[in-house]
């Protein structure tokens, strides 16, 4: 008779200890790649679909904040030139311009002084009938023909605004060292008498950008960390301003817009150099009785940057997940090794019992459980089967000691 440590079965002795890794042999190894596979792809599940909603959650969110602020930009540009535009249409209706004897000097200072409380102003003069400029701020162009000047020639017959443009002349007379490359923007105005006779036209030119820069959709410093950019674009699509906190070292492109086209909105681009943005946009379309340059505002930031926090959510996820998963494989393992360590202890009970050993006895049940339901059954077939072979043996007894008595000769 044999007592001690079950072993664990045929075969596994061979390979040493190693046969418990392999899922194909091992409970204890196929539990614990269950558990924790299961609990990995639920993590990788539950990632995905999180990473999904905030990304759509935030595609709205940031892309209805950037046409917003495109929106915003556009209409401040327009509301300043609008300013500028009734200014210069209130200024030609005073008297001072149709009075024959107003001097050069009192209307130069009425230039200088309307130069003086709007900044914006690079240059305001007045042209007569003929086109010669007769009064302008700081005697620029005084004396010289303006006839064949778009201010001057567009402005004879109602007020209008010019688009962005160069005036190498202006830029030498007013020439700043902080903006090597000027433009302006043209405002005019026609001068009439009180019987409607022509007499003039009053001009300004707006020194472009109005305020020098675009100002951030966000503050400065947190606008060129997140790469957020915003582009002004004229009617052509050439770029006007950029604001220089996107990161790029030259503007891109305007943007493709999406069919059907739309006054505003946002959409994700893709550049030809492959990096792509969540962009916002809006149409410039004029304020009050200014008609607007149908500009195009864009405001954008690198999709990486954008949906950031995405990936954020996405780790917060999965480290704790794929801890989680680790400890539900090991936990997974103890419970299997648990039960196959009853199950080995009932294999080597069940192989002693084959060998003969008659004390050998299955374990007692420990609780109500399959396991110990099946010990329970096991345990009851084999006192029956003893049973059964102790009845047979002491028939074979008998009947034995029967064919000895028929075989002894009777005495004489």
């Amino acid at each position: 008779m044999m007592h001690g440590t079950p072993s664990s079965g045929p075969g596994h002795e061979s390979n040493g200890g190693w046969w418990i890794l392999d899922p194909r042999r091992s409970l204890c190894a196929r539990t614990a790649l269950a558990t924790g596979g299961t609990a990995i792809l639920f993590t990788l599940l539950v990632c995905w679909i999180a990473g999904a909603l905030v990304h759509r959650q935030l595609e709205q969110q940031l892309g209805a904040s950037f046409e917003k602020q495109a929106y915003q930009l556009g209409e401040k540009f327009d509301r300043s030139i609008h300013e500028r535009f009734n200014e210069i249409q209130f200024v030609s209706r005073l008297p001072l311009w149709r009075t024959p004897g107003t001097s050069v000097e009192e209307r130069r200072n009425l230039l200088e002084a309307l130069r003086e409380s709007s900044p914006e102003y690079a240059w305001l003069g007045f042209a007569n009938a003929s086109g010669t400029v007769v009064a302008a701020t700081q005697h620029v162009f005084e004396g010289g023909s303006a006839s064949m000047r778009n201010w001057f020639r567009n402005g004879r017959g109602s007020p209008v605004a010019g688009p962005v443009h160069e005036y190498p002349e202006l830029a030498r007379e007013t020439a700043d060292p902080a903006d090597p490359s000027p433009r302006f923007i043209d405002l005019s105005a026609p001068v009439g008498s009180a019987s409607g006779q022509f007499l003039g036209v009053l001009g300004a030119h707006l020194a472009w950008p109005l305020d020098r820069e675009v100002p951030d959709p966000a503050a400065p410093v947190p606008a060129r960390r997140d790469h957020l950019g915003v582009t002004l674009y004229s009617a052509a699509r050439e770029v006007l301003l950029d604001s220089g906190s996107s990161g790029w070292s030259e503007p891109f492109d305007a943007p493709v817009l999406p069919d059907p086209p739309k006054l505003r909105g946002s959409f994700i681009e893709n550049t030809p150099n492959g990096v792509t943005f969540l962009t916002g946009y809006a149409h410039s379309r004029g304020y009050g009785g200014f008609p607007g340059f149908n500009w195009l505002i864009a405001v954008r930031q690198p999709v990486a940057d954008a949906f950031a926090p995405v990936e954020e959510l996405q780790r917060g996820i999965l480290r704790p997940g794929l801890m989680l998963s680790g400890l539900a494989a090991v936990a997974g393992w103890f419970f299997a090794a648990r039960l196959t360590h009853r199950l080995r202890v009932i294999g080597a009970s069940a192989r002693r019992i084959r060998a003969g050993d008659p004390l050998t006895v299955l374990p007692p049940p420990r609780d109500r459980g399959e396991i110990s339901a099946m010990c329970a059954e096991l345990g009851d077939m084999v006192h029956e089967f003893r049973q059964q072979q102790e009845k047979l043996e002491s028939a074979n007894l008998r009947l034995a000691a029967r064919l000895n008595a028929l075989e002894k000769p009777p005495k004489s």
